[in-house]
Parts: structure tokens; sequence; C-alpha cells
């Protein structure tokens, strides 16, 4: 059995605890400036943290040390989705264009490589698109093709000086 006493001495504690916590009337969020309690003394809520400094990424370091040039050549991957005209403002023309149904094929040859895009339809009959590319070259690199579109694009724009 569990005497009066001992059950009014968790009750005080357990009370003692809710005392520690700020109470701000209308359910309002405590922003760092004294609020009264419910029994009228003013208890300090502590201030609101500072804000917080996004970390450096990787990326950006990267970025910032590539060569100006290089960080203007666009990424193979920008070829995606890019219909007819798009392809040719970043490549030009075509070394060899194929008809592979439903695809159309447009082969761009470089000094070490040769690039691939594949043109769909859309589903619904409407205009063709790039959905994917290949790049064959005689080295196995996992970046030979962005080497290889670099070289082509770099090939473009000095055609457009010209």
């Amino acid at each position: 059995m569990i005497r009066p006493p001992a059950i009014l001495g968790l009750a005080l504690l357990v009370l003692q605890g809710c005392a520690e916590l700020p109470w701000v009337p209308g359910g309002q969020e405590a922003t760092g400036s004294a609020t009264p309690s419910a029994g009228g003394v003013v208890v300090e809520s502590p201030p609101p943290p500072p804000p917080r400094k996004p970390p450096e990424t990787a990326a950006l370091t990267e970025e910032t040390s590539e060569p100006d040039e290089a960080r203007a050549t666009p990424e193979v991957e920008s070829l995606l989705g890019l219909d007819f005209v798009g392809v040719k403002e970043l490549l030009g023309n075509p070394a060899l264009e194929e008809i592979q149904a439903p695809a159309t094929v447009w082969a761009y040859t470089g000094r070490g490589c040769v690039l691939n895009i594949f043109f769909y339809p859309h589903v619904d009959g409407g205009e063709y698109r790039a959905l994917t590319y290949d790049v064959k070259s005689a080295e196995e690199a996992p970046e030979t093709s962005q080497r290889c579109f670099d070289e082509l694009w770099q090939d473009r724009k000095k055609t457009e000086v010209n």
C-alpha cells in the first residue's frame, strides 16, 4: 500500500519538473524574452540559436578551381532532351545521320572518338528529342564521354570564331 506522504512527494517532484518548463500564454512559442508563468512568476526562456552558415560543398570548391574555359563547357548530359535544333546549336551538323526506326541517330566524329546521339519521337507522335547517347573510343576511361563531348564542343566553338 502506498502512503499518502509518498504520493505527495511524488506529486511535488512531478510538479517541480513542470515548473522548469517555460509557459507562454495563448500557446505561443517562446522567443527568448521573459514570460509570466501560470503562477505570475517570470520565467526566462533561452534565446533562439544563431543561424547556421551553410557548409562548403566539394562541388563548389572543385568548380572554382577549374579554368574558365573548362567551366564554360556544358556537361554531356545536357544533350538529353534537346531537339535537332538544340543539338545543332551545341555541336553543329552531324558527320553522319542514320534512321534506325523509330530512332534517328546523329554521329559526330572527334579526333579519338565518335559520339552517337539517339533521337526518338515523343510517344504521341510529336517532336524528336535526344533520349540517349553513346561514345565509342579506343580508351576505356570513365570520363571518356565528357572528354569526347568537350572536344567536339570546343571544335564547334573554334569554327564559329573563324
